[in-house]
């Protein structure tokens, strides 16, 4: 005869199936929940993806959406798709968001980011936030970092260079 605790305990399969229903339960709610932001619809596209966001259409907000939620390049995304996305950038590490972030803010796709992306980054991420003269500021200060740091001008910045400049600019 078996103890009364083993049949009160459950079994090891009885908890992966509860710990599977509990993360199958979770990313239900959060799919619902972001249907909610997109007035439940299964698929997104470029404008609602604006609107629920409340982004502006700009360079930043396109490269976004084409390189890394619209990655099949199709007219829309499908909700569920674009949660999975944003889960991966949340767990990612600092060395993978700078990675992420690195390949967004190079809007032409270069292999580094230019003074002119970098204007358009700093102003467009942001906007709500500090003024244009604010915004001017920092990326003068950025760019006399750059120039101390690397003795040239911040004429383009490399992956690696984006990494220290955002460490020592309190982005960890």
């Amino acid at each position: 005869m078996g103890h009364a605790s083993d049949s009160d305990s459950p079994s090891e399969e009885e908890e992966e199936a509860a710990d599977e229903g509990e993360l199958e339960s979770r990313a239900l709610m959060k799919n619902s929940a972001m249907k909610k932001v997109f007035g439940g619809a299964d698929e997104i596209n470029y404008r609602e993806f604006l609107k629920g966001f409340q982004f502006d259409d700009t360079a930043l907000t396109q490269k976004v959406w084409t390189s890394i939620f619209n990655e099949n390049k199709g007219d829309t995304v499908e909700v569920e798709e674009f949660m999975q996305i944003l889960d991966r950038y949340r767990r990612m590490s600092y060395d993978g968001r700078m990675q992420w972030c690195f390949k967004v803010y190079d809007l032409d796709d270069s292999g580094s980011i230019d003074k002119k992306e970098f204007v358009t980054v700093i102003v467009d991420t942001n906007f709500n936030s500090r003024s244009s003269k604010q915004a001017k500021g920092m990326i003068s200060k950025l760019s006399k970092a750059y120039e101390s740091k690397y003795k040239r001008k911040m004429d383009a910045v490399t992956a690696v260079e984006f990494k220290e400049l955002a460490k020592t600019h309190g982005v960890q």
